[in-house]
């Protein structure tokens, strides 16, 4: 990928692949303290559930992609 347009030709490869290619993800998180929130750029993104377990907690996230070519999935995850 160093030579030329090849950067280019080969994301334009990737994205002629892809266009049609889909993904669906479940994320969770457990861990003590402050839950995290999970978040996606998907379709559904935002179908967030939290379990809270004593001091315990379980973040969960479902996500899904439609045509890849045109969209990078995008994941974050934080604590407020």
């Amino acid at each position: 990928m160093s030579e030329g347009n090849s950067l280019a030709e080969t994301v334009a490869r990737w994205k002629a692949r892809e266009s049609q290619a889909q993904l669906e993800i479940n994320l969770s998180h457990s861990g003590e303290g402050a839950p995290k929130t999970l978040l996606c750029n998907g379709k559904a993104g935002g179908a967030t559930s939290f379990e809270q377990l004593g001091l315990a907690y379980l973040s969960k996230t479902e996500c899904a992609f439609e045509g890849l070519g045109e969209t990078v999935p995008l994941f974050c995850s934080w604590s407020f």
